[in-house]
């Protein structure tokens, strides 16, 4: 439809395209600027000046993103915890893109400079992530990219794990399969882009590869417990005297900023927690963007709290009852067996972890809560 539009303001409209303005007014030059919100989201009036500003400041700006703000987060769980994750991205994932001149487009809450998507061709209409693989050719086209931290609009985030799934699903999707493009680009032309910038796409185009990681993370204590197969090769003493240090300072510092700009723990909590049940859905994606399968848009569905069947639920359920099993299991040979003691209390404690964790997808799976 952006594209669509884009034609038309170059004189040249597609056949059946039909433009109906809010007011009737001649047109006398073409648009500089255009703004592209979701359909759901509602900008604030004060929206326009700070932006276009920016814009007008530096000329070589294709775009600038600001944060999605969901509102509907008072009563639903998954909402509210979606939105979590949302500002762990946008208050400072998005802010050190920004720096590194690497921020990529979001898709909604952007300004973009008409002449800039004129220069790459308008979206790119072969990727599920057009934003995503749109804000690659306008850097490699040396055009420039800024985020700008401050709520211009606020919408609806998914209200029930099945609207939840299909939108990490479809992201997933696009952004792993434009992986593909990105390690093309880089191997046909690695000096288009400084190495920061092709660090920074690699970081963003294999991030749901972490889906896999939970997999893995959660089956190898389970598996030495049940099995004694090994999941490392250190004394357990060695590994907590490394591991426990370093998982305590990086989570205090990560707590402890996200306070400075008033988020609570609990709240940050369950965004990570949201996150991680989805690691069933991170890895289909990830495995069918690798072969090559494109997917296509489906808008996430709002309005609606509908709990799953269990059925649905079967790899985070799975996971959590193998998980309270083996701690079961690792009693018994703490009691019969004796040895090796640290390393079957280490993998007991992540096991113990990784039930708590994966249970909570019967929390979210009933997302309303009573006023």
């Amino acid at each position: 439809m952006i594209n669509d539009f884009l034609d038309f303001i170059e004189g040249k409209p597609k056949p059946g395209f039909s433009f109906h303005p809010f007011a009737e007014k001649k047109r006398t030059e073409k648009e500089k600027y255009i703004f592209v919100f979701d359909a759901d989201m509602n900008p604030f009036p004060d929206f326009v000046e700070p932006l276009v500003a920016i814009m007008e400041d530096r000329p070589k700006l294709a775009f600038v993103q600001t944060p999605q703000y969901y509102s509907n987060f008072e009563l639903n769980r998954v909402a509210r915890a979606a939105g979590l994750q949302q500002v762990v991205f946008y208050e400072y994932i998005c802010e050190g893109k920004s720096i590194g001149d690497a921020m990529f487009c979001c898709g909604t809450n952007v300004i973009f400079r008409r002449e800039a998507l004129m220069d790459v061709g308008g979206f790119d209409e072969s990727s599920v992530t057009e934003d995503f693989a749109t804000s690659l050719k306008f850097h490699l086209r040396v055009w420039s990219s800024a985020y700008f931290n401050r709520v211009c609009a606020f919408g609806l985030g998914p209200e029930d794990l099945g609207g939840y799934f299909k939108q990490q699903f479809r992201w997933a999707l696009g952004t792993v399969g434009l992986f593909r493009t990105i390690l093309q680009e880089f191997f046909r032309h690695p000096f288009r882009l400084t190495i920061a910038k092709w660090w920074e796409y690699f970081l963003s185009g294999t991030w749901y590869f972490v889906g896999w990681v939970f997999c893995i993370m959660a089956y190898c204590p389970i598996l030495f417990l049940y099995l004694n197969v090994p999941s490392f090769f250190a004394r357990p003493e060695v590994y907590f005297f490394f591991f426990l240090p370093y998982f305590v300072l990086s989570m205090a510092i990560f707590l402890a900023t996200l306070h400075l700009r008033k988020y609570r723990v609990k709240d940050v909590f369950q965004g990570m927690v949201l996150n991680a049940i989805c690691f069933p859905v991170f890895m289909k994606a990830s495995t069918l963007a690798m072969v090559g399968v494109r997917g296509t848009f489906a808008v996430t569905p709002k309005g609606q709290s509908r709990a799953l069947p269990l059925m649905a639920l079967w790899p985070q359920l799975i996971t959590a009852v193998l998980s309270f099993g083996a701690i079961f299991w690792g009693g018994l040979r703490l009691y019969y067996e004796r040895e090796p003691f640290s390393a079957i209390l280490v993998n007991m404690s992540w096991c113990l972890y990784h039930f708590l964790l994966f249970s909570t997808v019967l929390y979210f799976n009933f997302p309303e809560e009573r006023g």
